[in-house]
């Protein structure tokens, strides 16, 4: 004999059922699915990009939720997404800086400097005081090799920030790439002053001070870089290249 099975009302007893579930679910507060996004923002990726999720299917129109959201998709490589919920984070409330910036980070990991040069400049008719928007925007224009863009940007950057992080470095490239050693000595030493383990900072001093004749500061510099990194090949073989031409 064939079992029979008790009618259980078709699909649309099914989703009744479901919709019903789910109001009796436990709510869950929005912003504490938003605080979780911010304390899971710099963890995993897997774990951010959850969170993120969370917090902005439930706070659609908060801009931190989108912003956060699109960071995280930003850091799993989902660029066209993330992107897109930037610029909604931006709409949001353009007076956040944060989605601005983000919007630029992303056009430049795809190396769309000209993009990437023009979304910062647009950002600083906003946040015109921003050290970290010319950072980026200096970065933009050193993709393209717009070298007095780049060094516009960077001196800017390090007058409203002095402590900028990278911005001394890249200016010292800046004028040691147009031939300036002595401005890009300056911008080098003032590069280590803040970021002393920056092996790149001692290398681009050394080559610099080596251009100017100074071949014995060169070469303490590169010695004093070790110290500091010691593993640094860049600065164990611009240091023997020095020795061998010394």
């Amino acid at each position: 004999m064939w079992a029979v099975w008790p009618d259980d009302g078709g699909d649309d007893a099914n989703e009744h059922r479901q919709q019903q579930v789910k109001e009796e679910a436990p709510k869950v507060d929005p912003e504490l699915l938003l605080e979780t996004a911010r304390k899971f923002s710099s963890g995993s990726v897997h774990e951010a990009l959850i969170a993120a999720r969370a917090a902005v299917e439930a706070l659609p129109d908060h801009w931190e939720a989108q912003f956060l959201f699109g960071r995280s998709l930003m850091r799993d490589g989902a660029w066209k997404e993330a992107q897109a919920s930037l610029v909604r984070a931006q709409q949001l409330l353009p007076e956040r800086v944060e989605p601005h910036r983000g919007l630029v980070e992303i056009l430049l990991q795809q190396k769309l400097n000209r993009p990437a040069a023009q979304a910062a400049r647009r950002a600083l008719t906003f946040h015109g005081t921003d050290a970290r928007l010319y950072l980026l925007l200096a970065r933009a224009e050193m993709g393209d090799r717009r070298l007095s863009e780049a060094q516009e940007a960077l001196e800017m950057a390090v007058q409203l920030t002095p402590n900028i992080k990278h911005a001394w470095h890249l200016l010292g490239q800046v004028h040691a790439w147009q031939g300036r050693h002595k401005k890009a000595v300056t911008a080098f030493k003032s590069a280590l002053k803040f970021e002393p383990e920056i092996a790149d900072s001692y290398v681009g001093l050394g080559r610099s001070l080596l251009a100017l004749g100074e071949g014995g500061d060169a070469i303490t510099t590169l010695s004093n870089g070790l110290l500091y990194a010691p593993k640094a090949f860049e600065l164990r073989y611009a240091l023997g290249r020095i020795l061998m031409i010394e």
